[in-house]
């Protein structure tokens, strides 16, 4: 029992370092898209400042910026495993499974913790009698 919340502590560590990882891949992005909306109202301005050259300047660093936004997408993942580019949408975690009778496990830390049978649980009928 000691070692499965020893590897459970260590399961949501885990998770949580992904997690970091993908929110410091999302806050790069969500930077240049702050960017890129500055760039934009600046080549969307209907004034005479700026020239077809300032334009085509600008709109290359949009693209620059779209084409960094793609970058980290493609390159932001945890031990190998891309977190930001669609592949990574839904990811079921198993980690136990209901047995048809309590059992010794070889690696629990403490024995005989489970007694082999339960003639009720909570004055509720066992669910698995």
């Amino acid at each position: 029992m000691l070692k499965s919340l020893a590897q459970d502590e260590k399961n949501v560590q885990t998770g949580s370092s992904l997690l970091q990882v993908a929110e410091a891949g999302i806050q790069s992005q969500i930077d240049i898209i702050k960017n890129i909306k500055i760039k934009q109202k600046v080549l969307n301005a209907s004034n005479d400042t700026n020239t077809i050259a300032d334009r085509r300047v600008l709109q290359n660093e949009i693209n620059q910026c779209y084409d960094e936004i793609n970058s980290i997408a493609t390159e932001n993942n945890y031990n190998g495993k891309l977190l930001l580019d669609g592949t990574f949408t839904k990811k079921v975690v198993k980690s136990w499974e209901v047995l048809p009778k309590p059992c010794y496990v070889s690696q629990s830390a403490i024995p005989n913790l489970i007694p082999p049978k339960y003639s009720s649980l909570d004055h509720q009928k066992d669910p698995f009698d």
